[in-house]
């Protein structure tokens, strides 16, 4: 079969195919065409068999997993907590003050 020996001459799957005869879809797939294709894959091995060398698949390029060793962020707690609520009145204090808008007083 052409596209094999153009294969083993050294050519591209996809360049191999399209001068073979194939369509340019089939040849932008040529792994599904290798997987399902006996004929192929036989004509492959007959011209390796035949020229006694070995087809070299490209080297597999593993992608490193990079796993996040970020720290948690320590949310920084008072010692102790200062009231929300006047001791007077109970009503709500407002900034950083700490002042009580209802019984006019500053909470220490």
């Amino acid at each position: 079969m052409k596209a094999a020996s153009l294969v083993m001459d050294g050519w591209s799957f996809q360049r191999a195919l399209l001068e073979s005869g194939f369509s340019k879809w089939t040849a932008k797939c040529p792994g599904h065409l290798l997987r399902n294709s006996r004929a192929l894959r036989a004509a492959i091995e007959a011209e390796r068999e035949r020229r006694l060398a070995q087809l070299i698949p490209q080297p597999i390029r593993r992608h490193k997993q990079t796993l996040s060793i970020k720290k948690p962020i320590k949310v920084q707690q008072p010692k102790w907590q200062l009231p929300e609520r006047c001791s007077e009145c109970r009503g709500p204090l407002e900034g950083n003050d700490r002042w009580c808008p209802n019984c006019r007083r500053i909470e220490p």
